[in-house]
Order: C-alpha cells, then sequence, then structure tokens
C-alpha cells in the first residue's frame, strides 16, 4: 500500500514541476519560427490561435455596425468547392460560410482606417480572395483622415477695460485717502 501511494506522489509531482511546450522548445534552442510546425493544436494551452488550414474561405463584405460590433460576410471560394465539401463530410471544418457577427473584435469593431484594415486582413488572415474586391460597409478612408481645426478668433468681452477702470478707482480712493501718522512725523 505504501508502494502505491508513493509511485502516485511522484507521478502527482512530477506534473506538478511540467513545464509549457514553449519553455521546453525555448530551453532546447528551438528557433520560435520553428515553434508553430512542433505544436499540436490540440493539447496546446495558449488558447485558440487562427487556422492556417481553413484554405477554402472568400471575405465577401465586412458591416460596421457599432463601436463594438461588425457584421462578417464569408463564402466559399470558387476555386476550391469541392475541397470544402470534403472537409465539411470528414469534419474537419470549424469554418462555415454565411454571416457572421463579430462583437469586440480587434479589427472590425472599432473605427479604423480602411487602409489599415486592408492591409492587416492581407498580411494576418488566410482569404483566399483578393482583399481588394471586399466590400466594406460603413468604414471610410474620409472618416479616419484629420479634420482640419479652424481657430476663430478670440472676441474679447471688454473684462480688460473693467480691469483698468476699477484699477484707476483704486489709485483716486487711495490718493484722496488723507495721510495717516507716518506722513505727519516724517515732516
Amino acid at each position: 500500500m505504501k508502494t502505491i501511494l508513493i509511485i502516485i506522489l511522484l507521478v502527482c509531482t512530477g506534473t506538478a514541476f511540467s513545464q509549457t511546450k514553449l519553455i521546453f522548445h525555448k530551453s532546447h534552442s528551438g528557433p520560435r519560427a520553428s515553434f508553430v510546425e512542433t505544436i499540436d493544436g490540440n493539447s496546446s494551452n495558449f488558447g485558440v490561435q487562427r487556422e492556417p488550414d481553413v484554405n477554402t474561405a472568400e471575405l465577401d463584405s465586412v458591416i460596421y455596425l457599432t463601436d463594438t460590433s461588425a457584421i462578417m460576410v464569408t463564402k466559399v471560394c470558387p476555386r476550391y468547392p469541392l475541397y470544402h465539401q470534403l472537409e465539411e463530410k470528414q469534419g474537419l471544418n470549424s469554418w462555415h460560410p454565411g454571416r457572421d457577427t463579430v462583437y469586440f473584435h480587434p479589427l472590425f469593431s472599432k473605427k479604423h482606417a480602411l487602409d489599415s484594415i486592408r492591409m492587416v486582413i492581407s498580411t494576418e488572415y488566410f482569404f483566399r480572395n483578393d482583399i481588394d474586391s471586399t466590400k466594406f460597409i460603413g468604414y471610410d478612408n474620409a472618416a479616419a483622415d484629420p479634420q482640419k481645426v479652424v481657430k476663430q478668433p478670440t472676441e474679447k468681452n471688454g473684462n480688460e477695460v473693467y480691469l483698468l477702470l476699477v484699477f484707476v478707482i483704486a489709485l483716486l480712493l487711495f490718493s484722496m485717502v488723507p495721510a495717516g501718522r507716518w506722513s505727519q512725523t516724517a515732516r
């Protein structure tokens, strides 16, 4: 009984001191670029990542709704319809064509400049179509251009005149006050 408890304790202790796959890869001098190839997506502990194996998707349009939401309209790439059907049958594809409302998306939910959105989509997403053919509704380059601020001349509200008037009255009043004791002793 003691040996079984010791074995269970050793196994639990060994798993408690284990390290993540990224730390293991770095400690064995593996380049960071090859880490994505060595990690298996099913048991990794880094959250959901983009799926480069979804290669039949086309981004048809993006519709801006509010600061926190947008609608992405996707469709199957016409060059690979049979490949998409095969993935659907085998249950390999987690992506389905259609409309999808995205909330708090860092790229689509805020009103960014259209040029920067197109650049990010073309470099970081795996859509098959040319991004220039994608329609962006509600996104506008003109909205991202800085507005020219026209400074209007400040109107003088006459406070300077009142301040000068108060100063002159104060001088007149203090000049009329009779001299105190100090002025009589000085003579």
